[in-house]
């Protein structure tokens, strides 16, 4: 009898270089989503809430044992601000911007570990 074995992954590239991606295990991911407003006391003392148009994403990924070339090549892609595409397990799509990874040395010869936050940006595929 065979046994399927899944693997979940990340893929990664630049969206100006596509040839050039990674393909990252993913050990977790989590996503955040929030709405920018504020509570503001109208006439009479009564409160409203105030929303600005859209939402903000993040998702936070975690990678354990990666490659010190392919943490070299997150690390330079968040130096340089590179406009990113990423994919999920899922399959789900999302443009944006690797922010503050932090890379953990662990006890495997060249490999770290790496957790990153990618925020996400508004980006219109249509040609």
């Amino acid at each position: 009898m065979p046994i399927a074995v899944t693997v979940d992954h990340i893929n990664i590239h630049r969206v100006d270089d596509p040839a050039t991606f990674l393909s990252l295990e993913l050990d977790a991911l989590s996503e955040s989503s929030s709405r920018s407003g504020s509570i503001v006391v109208m006439a009479g003392g009564r409160r409203r809430s105030v929303f600005t148009d859209g939402h903000d994403t993040n998702l936070t990924v975690k990678c354990e044992q990666v490659s010190r070339a392919d943490t070299d090549v997150v690390r330079a892609w968040a130096d340089a601000g590179a406009f990113l595409f990423f994919r999920d397990p899922r399959g789900r799509i999302v443009w944006g911007h690797i922010m503050s990874p932090t890379i953990t040395e662990v006890d495997v010869v060249d490999m770290t570990d790496i957790d990153f936050t990618i925020t996400e940006v508004t980006y219109s595929e249509a040609v």
